[in-house]
């Protein structure tokens, strides 16, 4: 009986292969972040600030930060300016959601004097949320949002997003004030951001909130939830494929010898 032992280690060669290549590159992280300053006053300066910030210890770890200041003013007046922002991970940082809850301002006055100019803030030049990381193959970067607004959505002009590739970021600003004839804002809208990535490149995307009011407003408030995903479509074996595909060619070479013998 003649064994055609070549045809078994080809077989496992071609699956080796079939089973490394049809799985898609992911991101290694490199560094996130989540920093936010809250700032209120009643009456003008000075103002009270409270930051609150979070970053990885160790890779992947959800963050949260609840930035949250409060000042008091004459006749029970009192403005809380503030809000809790999450980020979380999915398995290699291939994937991520960061919400942020209840940003925005309420001004308290149980007795009804006279509210004093206010100013309230929740931007203070810096990224909210950032994350960094290195492409393991050519692809995409894809970000869908989802931002709404509640009350009162006066100097509430959503979030936009920061990306140090090509491309740039995009401004999130649905209705900037003083376009409307009303001169009102609202941050509520929803779509998606894409870009390419470059397999070898590290990448910075960010998130930077637009919340500011000065004067006397009612009580406003914003959510915004952001999913992303980084897709590459380099084909990259795994390790596991690589060790069988090794077994197969050395396998391959045994039964090679023997022929020759």
């Amino acid at each position: 009986m003649r064994i055609r032992r070549p045809l078994i280690a080809g077989s496992v060669i071609g699956c080796a292969l079939t089973l490394g290549m049809s799985q898609p590159g992911w991101a290694t992280p490199v560094a996130a972040s989540m920093s936010v300053t809250a700032e209120a006053s009643l009456g003008g300066p000075p103002s009270t600030t409270n930051t609150s910030s979070d970053a990885w210890v160790t890779l992947l770890d959800p963050l949260n930060v609840t930035p949250s200041v409060t000042v008091l003013g004459d006749g029970g007046i009192s403005l809380t300016v503030g809000g809790v922002g999450a980020a979380s991970w999915g398995a290699g940082g291939n994937s991520g959601t960061v919400q942020f809850t209840g940003y925005g301002w309420t001004t308290t006055n149980p007795t009804g004097a006279q509210v004093p100019q206010e100013l309230a803030t929740l931007n203070s030049g810096g990224p909210d949320w950032t994350y960094q990381f290195t492409a393991d193959g050519d692809g995409t970067f894809a970000m869908t949002f989802d931002v709404t607004g509640f009350e009162n959505t006066f100097g509430l002009w959503g979030w936009n997003i920061g990306w140090d590739g090509p491309g740039g970021g995009e401004a999130l600003i649905n209705n900037p004030h003083g376009l409307k004839p009303d001169h009102s804002d609202d941050p509520t809208q929803s779509g998606s951001f894409t870009r390419s990535i470059t397999g070898g490149d590290t990448y910075t995307v960010s998130l930077f909130n637009n919340a500011n009011i000065s004067g006397i407003f009612p009580d406003g408030f914003m959510d915004g939830t952001f999913e992303f995903n980084i897709r590459t479509t380099t084909p990259v074996p795994e390790p596991g494929s690589l060790t069988l595909l090794g077994a197969a060619l050395a396998g391959l070479g045994i039964l090679r010898r023997r022929k020759k013998a």
